[in-house]
C-alpha cells in the first residue's frame, strides 16, 4: 500500500473524527466543521491520486466516501450537482460480480443524501426570493433584499458548508444590499471553505480596495502578480490585480512601483486566454488609466466607450468599475 495514501488516510480519518466535537462547539461550530471537512476532502482527493490508477469498485468506494463527507460538511450544491451522480455513475460501472458490495455501499449513503434532499425541497417551497436569485442579480427581477438575505442565511444555517451559497450571499451583500464590510465577511467565510474559487478571490481584491489599509492591499495583490508574472491565473484575477495597483497608484509616494505593477497585471492578463469580450476591454482599459494617472489626469470613463462597452461608460469612478468584474454566479441546489 502507497506509505502517502496510509499518511494522508490516517489525516483525514482524524478531522472527521473531531467533525462532530467542533460542530457542536458554539455557534459558528458547524461552520468550522464544515471547513475541516472540506480540507479532508483535498485530501482525500491526493490520497486517492497517490494511489491511481484504481479499479471500479475502488473508485466507487472514493467516491462514497466523498459524497459522505461533503454531506457531513453540509455542502449540498457539491452533493446534488456533483458528487451523489458521480456516486452513480461509479456504481453503474462495477462489474457484475461486485454488485452487491456496491448496492450496500450506496445503501449506507443513500438515507443521509434523502434527508439532505428533502431538507432541500422544504428550503425551496419556504423561499420566496432564492430560486430567483440570478434574475435579481441581473435587475431583471427588484427583490426584497432584507427578506432574500434572511432566506440566503437560512440556507446557510442549514447547509454551512455550501460554497456556493456563501458566494451567492457575498455578491447579493456587495452588489444588492450594497454592505461591503457583511461581504468581506463573507467572502472571507467563503475563502476559508475554498481557497481557489476564482470568483471569491476577485471579490476579495475589489473589496479590499475599501476594507484594507494600503499596506494591507498590497501583500494581498502581490501574491496575484507573481501568479500572473508565472503565467497562471486568469484574466479576470489580472483585471482586478490591475485595479487595485490603479487605486494605491493614487499615492504620490508609491506611485511609480504601484503604477508599473499594474501595467504588469494587465498585460499578464492580455498574453492569457481570453474567454470574455469584457476580459479584454477591461484590460485594455487598464493600460489607458495606468497612463491616465502617470500623467496626473482623472482615468476617464468614456475609455470604456472606445473599446466596445458603452454601457459602462456612465457608471462613474471607471477604476472603481474595472475592480467589478462581471460574477457568474452557478446556481444552488434547490428543488434540485
Amino acid at each position: 500500500m502507497n506509505e502517502l495514501f496510509n499518511v494522508l488516510v490516517a489525516q483525514t480519518s482524524a478531522m472527521k473524527l473531531s467533525a462532530p466535537r467542533i460542530r457542536a462547539s458554539g455557534p459558528e461550530g458547524p461552520f468550522e466543521a464544515a471547513v475541516l471537512l472540506r480540507e479532508a476532502t483535498r485530501i482525500d482527493a491526493r490520497a486517492m491520486a497517490a494511489l491511481a490508477p484504481l479499479d471500479r469498485f475502488s473508485r466507487l468506494r472514493a467516491s462514497v466516501e466523498h459524497c459522505g463527507t461533503l454531506v457531513d460538511a453540509g455542502d449540498a450544491t457539491a452533493v446534488v450537482r456533483e458528487a451523489w451522480p458521480s456516486v452513480l455513475e461509479c456504481a453503474d460501472a462495477v462489474e457484475a460480480d461486485a454488485a452487491d458490495a456496491a448496492d450496500a455501499l450506496l445503501q449506507r449513503l443513500r438515507p443521509a443524501v434523502d434527508a439532505l434532499q428533502r431538507d432541500l425541497d422544504m428550503l425551496a417551497r419556504q423561499s420566496r426570493w432564492l430560486p430567483r436569485i440570478s434574475a435579481v442579480l441581473a435587475g431583471q427581477v427588484k427583490a426584497n433584499v432584507p427578506a432574500l438575505l434572511k432566506e440566503l442565511k437560512a440556507y446557510l444555517h442549514r447547509f454551512p458548508g455550501d460554497s456556493v451559497a456563501w458566494l451567492q450571499r457575498t455578491v447579493v451583500e456587495r452588489v444588492v444590499a450594497q454592505d461591503t464590510p457583511a461581504a468581506w465577511v463573507s467572502v472571507n467565510h467563503l475563502l476559508r471553505l475554498e481557497p481557489d474559487i476564482e470568483d471569491a478571490r476577485l471579490l476579495r481584491i475589489s473589496m479590499g480596495i475599501e476594507m484594507l489599509a494600503p499596506d494591507e492591499l498590497r501583500a494581498l495583490l502581490r501574491p496575484a502578480l507573481d501568479e500572473l508574472r508565472a503565467n497562471r491565473g486568469t484574466p479576470g484575477l489580472a483585471i482586478a490585480t490591475a485595479g487595485g495597483f490603479i487605486h494605491l497608484g493614487n499615492d504620490a509616494r508609491t506611485r511609480a512601483e504601484d503604477l508599473a505593477s499594474a501595467e504588469s497585471a494587465a498585460r499578464c492578463g492580455l498574453s492569457l486566454r481570453i474567454r470574455q469580450p469584457w476580459e479584454r476591454t477591461f484590460l485594455k482599459a487598464a493600460l489607458v488609466f495606468v497612463d491616465d494617472v502617470r500623467a496626473g489626469r482623472d482615468p476617464r470613463p468614456e475609455v470604456y466607450r472606445r473599446f466596445g462597452m458603452p454601457e459602462l461608460a456612465g457608471r462613474g469612478d471607471p477604476v472603481a468599475t474595472l475592480s467589478r468584474p462581471p460574477v457568474d454566479l452557478p446556481p444552488l441546489a434547490l428543488a434540485g
